[in-house]
């Protein structure tokens, strides 16, 4: 997935916070969501702990409190308290830590469906990111759908809109399928390339395929 905090260069959790556990070797960058409950007061139910509060104490506005996040990504405590977290439904700068990390480190999709009708389009269009990278077709046609929005992209350092991120991930994932707008692009211009994109999502149809090997999708 993009990331959105590019300024973001190492953790910055407290030095008692108990240390994360990374993937698997091997792994595609996404970790497993757990659901069988860790004992209490284990070294991974401290972890997830520890990381579902680096995710509450997010500020948007707080770059120190952003890259508190890059500590908890692709980690099995990191998903596991992503998903719980977004199990009880938060708005909020929760709302958007708990979907940075999960769509960057969970495995099951169904989390990331339920956040494709969110009223924030930053949280929309990192779910629907998250989705296609798992191989998910429901993402494409939120990022399609988002190919015209002027909005500021949450979290994002160097800032940009909406519409960026979702013509990048797009590319990223499928191909050029349709013109890339420069940066400081009218309205006309960012329509064209979000018809082009439609045209392509409906030609493509139940056509469409993800190579796991090489995480893009293709057409046969």
């Amino acid at each position: 997935m993009v990331l959105l905090v590019g300024v973001v260069a190492a953790a910055c959790a407290p030095a008692e916070t108990p240390a994360l556990t990374p993937l698997p070797s091997g792994s595609s960058g996404a970790a497993t969501t757990l659901t069988t409950p860790m004992p209490s007061g284990s070294p991974e139910a401290a972890s997830t702990q520890a990381a579902e509060k680096i995710m509450r104490d997010v500020r948007l506005s707080d770059p120190e409190s952003l890259a508190g996040l890059d500590g908890v990504r692709f980690t099995e405590p990191g998903a596991a308290a992503a998903g719980s977290v977004l199990a009880t439904h938060p708005s909020g700068a929760l709302l958007w830590a708990a979907t940075y990390v999960y769509a960057s480190s969970g495995r099951d999709a169904a989390p990331l469906r339920g956040l494709l009708a969110e009223a924030d389009a930053t949280v929309r269009v990192m779910a629907a990111a998250g989705l296609i990278a798992l191989g998910d077709p429901a993402g494409f046609e939120p990022l399609v759908g988002a190919l015209t929005d002027r909005d500021l992209l949450a979290g994002s350092d160097p800032p940009q809109e909406v519409w960026m991120f979702a013509t990048s991930t797009l590319v990223r994932y499928a191909g050029r399928q349709g013109p890339v707008p420069s940066p400081d692009a009218g309205a006309d211009d960012l329509a064209t390339g979000q018809r082009a994109w439609e045209q392509w999502l409906q030609a493509s149809g139940d056509r469409l395929r993800f190579d796991p090997a090489s995480g893009t999708w293709s057409t046969p």
